[in-house]
């Protein structure tokens, strides 16, 4: 169910913030490497076809799925590996594969539908459209949530919860799924201002299509979308039919067979569907919604589906971002429109140019760069004979440079648990390089320039739009929202005096808890030699000691359930059970640390023993205070 896209300022982060992060944001159950430096552009389909094959070999990537398309006809569909490694069965056009969440484009697809036949508006509000699902939103007086909202991943919703994911039967309904556990549903900000992906906003979007249809709304898609797109073999069901079609999906190795994932929240992520399937709809958007002789979509539905219109950077004017289930990407001074998908074991593409009239579906059965290396290839050999649009450029004053400069903090986090780290590993500063704008992790990184367009509007060097707005709140503060190569997110500005006494505050907690190891490697050999007396002063540096441990024991607790952390994590599990314990026993080691050292002040103790379990029980209350702030002190993972 994930939405894959570029993320420049995460790679540059610590170890220990991605590991945090990829956890608790968790979404499909895998994790993609970085592509490798790009090879020449293919000429003919059979030096792609080669290309395919060999970045296959490369990334230990069983098989893949292609279909490369024109408004009118078919440049090639087909397969390139294996679909099933044991019994070596070829993928072919008809092979399925799961699209994850290219699936919720079929949701937007379905709500554009109902509006042009006058059933609803985007613009609806769902407490009137679908009154018995539970949502938070403090706002709803001024401003509520709408269908539009959930469409374009504007709610301000959590995204779903790792107990969202295992609850998960072949037989859910969607009112059950979005039932279990509406907790993730509370709207974080003003909905309609910043983008943040969320898995439950398009569900939510498709139990109303099932409400206003009055009927399921799978049942709804088949008629009205599979069937006329000429999308026979494709299903949001595991039935016989799809079982004996899909290709196996497998692990890191190539040759471990994954079990098919079941969610509750199907029309977010369920589609099986194969290249052949994705050609039609391919077409439907290159012909601006038109089959055959029939129009099933207008194109000003189709344009204001692949165009964003809630957050502050769409009412500012900038385009590229998130639509209706749609996203723009830059590709080499072109744009394409389309979506991506992960689902447990397989990653999925799609891209289409309108004004080009040529479009794109990769998908594969083993998580790796394969796609991302894959999708290169195809849009290089697409664009092969295009020219790319000239990127605008206008000049930007002193003036306007001065007042976006400075420090940026990521504001919404897909996942609020992951706020806490966030706010340290997230930042990023603009900053002047030779009088122009430029943009870099405020931790270090390679830096990128901000190529003025607009004004308030940037883009990256190979952006070939305004993909970077800045706007400012009102209250003093600047809002940075961003969707291409210069920056992803949404991010406000910070005064610096704050955020160097932020990071001041973390350097020495985390130094005096490192310090307490260290001191330890001294004095526990000196107690089990018998050279270090007094059993009561002893409490004062054992429990400092102890608080640090269990904490970096939780933590490691969360490393070894990377693997598979909705399984690990998302029931009561040796490592879940494990990491509640652990935070558990890291406040209550603290606590208790605390209180001895206050009350070792008359204790006849060495002095600077004593200062320094003073330092350390503070820093640990420190530590304690925050995480049990931001939720994570008796986290219960199988129940979050």
């Amino acid at each position: 169910m994930l939405m894959h896209q570029r993320f420049p300022w995460r790679s540059g982060r610590l170890a220990f913030a991605a590991m945090l992060l990829s956890l608790l944001a968790w979404s499909s159950g895998v994790q993609v490497e970085e592509g490798q430096p790009e090879e020449s552009t293919p000429a003919r389909i059979e030096e792609l076809q080669g290309a395919i094959r060999r970045v296959l070999e490369e990334t230990n990537t069983p098989g893949a799925g292609i279909a490369l398309v024109t408004r009118d006809s078919v440049i090639w569909v087909g397969g390139v590996g294996l679909a099933h490694v044991e019994a070596e069965t070829p993928v072919t056009g008809e092979t399925l594969f799961r699209q994850g969440s290219i699936s919720k484009s079929f949701v937007s697809l379905s709500v554009l539908l109902l509006q042009e036949r006058g059933r609803l508006s985007l613009d609806d509000r769902v407490s009137e459209l679908a009154p018995e699902i539970e949502f938070e939103n403090r706002w709803e007086e001024s401003a509520p949530l709408r269908l539009v909202h959930l469409l374009e991943h504007t709610s301000g919703f959590d995204d779903i919860h790792l107990t969202e994911y295992v609850s998960a039967t072949p037989t859910i309904t969607l009112r059950e799924a979005l039932d279990y556990h509406p907790d993730s549903r509370t709207s974080r900000w003003e909905p309609g201002t910043h983008f943040s992906y969320s898995n439950s906003g398009p569900a939510f979007a498709a139990y109303v299509v099932e409400e206003v249809a009055g009927q399921p709304f799978e049942d709804f898609v088949q008629a009205n979308l599979f069937d006329p797109l000429g999308m026979t073999t494709a299903s949001f069901f595991l039935t016989d039919e799809v079982e004996e079609k899909l290709a196996k999906g497998y692990g890191s190795d190539g040759v471990t067979e994954l079990p098919y994932w079941h969610i509750g929240m199907r029309p977010s992520g369920a589609v099986n569907a194969s290249a052949q399937d994705m050609a039609g709809l391919l077409q439907f958007f290159l012909n601006r919604g038109t089959v055959g002789d029939s129009t099933l979509l207008s194109p000003a539905s189709l344009e204001r589906m692949e165009t964003p219109g809630t957050t502050l950077a769409a009412r500012a004017g900038m385009r590229a971002g998130y639509g209706l289930g749609n996203f723009t990407s830059a590709r080499g001074g072109f744009l394409f429109h389309g979506h991506d998908g992960g689902m447990n074991a397989y990653l999925a593409s799609y891209g289409y140019m309108p004004d080009a009239g040529v479009g794109y579906a990769v998908m594969i059965n083993r998580a790796s760069r394969a796609l991302s290396d894959i999708r290169k290839l195809v849009q290089r050999y697409l664009v092969r004979d295009l020219e790319a649009q000239v990127p605008p450029v206008a000049e930007a004053t002193g003036e306007a440079v001065a007042t976006i400069t400075g420090y940026y903090e990521p504001l919404t986090p897909r996942v609020e648990l992951s706020r806490f780290i966030e706010r340290f590993t997230g930042l990023v500063q603009v900053y002047v390089r030779e009088g122009r704008p430029w943009i870099r992790p405020a931790l270090g990184g390679e830096g990128e320039e901000l190529i003025p367009v607009a004004e308030g509007q940037f883009r990256g060097e190979n952006d070939p739009v305004a993909t970077v707005a800045f706007i400012a709140d009102g209250d003093g503060r600047v809002i940075a929202q961003g969707f291409g190569d210069a920056l992803v997110g949404n991010y406000g500005s910070i005064p610096v005096l704050r955020l160097w006494l932020r990071w001041i505050l973390l350097i020495l907690c985390v130094a005096l808890m490192a310090s307490s190891v260290a001191f330890a490697l001294v004095w526990v050999p000196r107690k089990l030699l018998g050279r270090l007396r007094g059993a009561r002063h002893l409490s004062v540096r054992t429990f400092p000691l102890l608080a640090v441990l269990s904490l970096v024991a939780g933590f490691f607790v969360l490393m070894l359930s990377m693997d598979d952390p909705i399984v690990k994590l998302g029931r009561p599990t040796a490592l879940s059970v494990g990491f509640f314990l652990l935070t558990l026993v890291f406040a209550a080691a603290t606590l208790t640390g605390l209180v001895q050292v206050v009350r070792a002040r008359k204790w006849e103790i060495h002095r600077g023993v004593w200062l320094h379990a003073l330092l350390v029980s503070l820093a640990n209350t420190a530590a304690v205070l925050y995480l049990s702030y931001w939720g994570v002190i008796g986290l219960r993972p199988w129940s979050y």
